[in-house]
């Protein structure tokens, strides 16, 4: 217990704080310009997609567009009716099922009710 307190007077002496480490621990890359520019290049992609082309992890990746505030679910959540060309590109680029075109677009249902189930789809 005495050898502690020495070398926390002795670090507070020479103008330190004591057990402080500047850069330690395990050395991270630096992925975010990959993952990023993979993401300005399709915006569309996945994780996965990230992971297949770079060669990041798809945790990495995740961690990254969280970071930068990439939710695709939630950009999917504020498209507003008059966005329609947006969405039709959308639906040609990805060849979307029609289900899919149903909850993209709002659709009601068969039987006339708006089902909401359908627009989670995305």
């Amino acid at each position: 217990m005495y050898w502690v307190f020495v070398q926390v007077h002795h670090s507070y002496s020479e103008g330190r704080l004591p057990y402080v480490r500047k850069n330690g621990g395990r050395p991270q890359a630096d992925y975010e310009d990959m993952v990023l520019d993979e993401v300005e290049n399709d915006a569309g992609t996945s994780v996965r997609a990230i992971e297949m082309n770079t060669g990041v992890l798809k945790s990495f990746a995740q961690r990254i567009l969280k970071r930068h505030q990439y939710h695709p679910y939630h950009v999917c959540k504020t498209l507003l009716p008059q966005d329609y060309l947006p969405r039709m590109e959308f639906c040609r680029r990805k060849n979307v099922s029609q289900k899919s075109r149903s909850a993209i677009f709002g659709q009601n249902s068969l039987d006339g009710r708006n089902n909401l189930q359908e627009r989670r789809v995305l």
